[in-house]
C-alpha cells in the first residue's frame, strides 16, 4: 500500500502481468502507454486521480496487448472522460525510466498525442476532479512528475 504524504490517500502498487502490453527491459519491465493533451481557450484538461500516484495528470493509460497506440488512445479517452476523438497528432514516442505506475512498473514507452475532441465530459470513477487549467493554474497544483515533464516539453510550463 502507498500513502500520499500530501493528502493521505492510500492505493495499491504491486507488480502484475495482465492484459497490458509489456516487455522485459534491461532495468526491469516496460509498459506501453498513451496520453492525451487536450487544449481549449489556452487551458489544458487535467484530472485529479483517486489512485497512485495521486497527483494531477492528463488523460492517459496503458496500451493493451492487442491494441495499437491509437486504439488505446481512443479507448482511454472514452473510458476516462467520455469524449470522442475528432483528430489526433503524435507529439512524442519516448521511453521514460523513472515513471512508476500502480502496476509496479517503472519504465514506460509513451505515445503522447495532442487531440481534438467532441462531446461532453462525463463523470468517471477514474478521478476525483477534472477541469481546465491555465498555465498559471498549473503552477499551483501538484502534478505527477512525468506529466510535469511533458508539460515542460510542450512549453505549457
Amino acid at each position: 500500500m502507498f500513502k500520499c504524504g500530501n493528502c493521505n490517500k492510500v492505493s495499491v502498487r504491486i507488480f502484475t502481468k495482465d492484459k497490458t502490453k509489456m516487455v522485459k527491459a534491461k532495468k526491469g519491465w516496460k509498459h506501453f502507454t498513451v496520453g492525451a493533451i487536450i487544449k481549449k481557450d489556452n487551458k489544458i484538461l487535467l484530472i485529479d486521480p483517486w489512485n497512485y500516484p495521486f497527483k494531477y495528470k492528463f488523460p492517459a493509460g496503458h496500451i493493451d496487448k492487442d491494441e495499437t497506440p491509437k486504439e488505446a488512445l481512443k479507448r482511454e479517452i472514452k473510458e476516462e472522460i467520455g469524449l470522442k476523438i475528432v483528430s489526433c497528432k503524435l507529439l512524442f514516442n519516448e521511453i521514460l525510466e523513472n515513471d512508476p505506475c500502480s502496476r509496479g512498473v517503472d519504465i514506460h514507452q509513451w505515445h503522447l498525442y495532442e487531440i481534438k475532441t467532441r462531446g461532453k465530459i462525463k463523470k468517471s470513477e477514474e478521478y476525483l476532479k477534472i477541469g481546465w487549467y491555465s498555465k498559471e493554474d498549473v503552477k499551483s497544483i501538484k502534478l505527477n512528475q512525468v506529466y510535469k515533464y511533458w508539460l515542460k516539453k510542450i512549453k505549457f510550463l
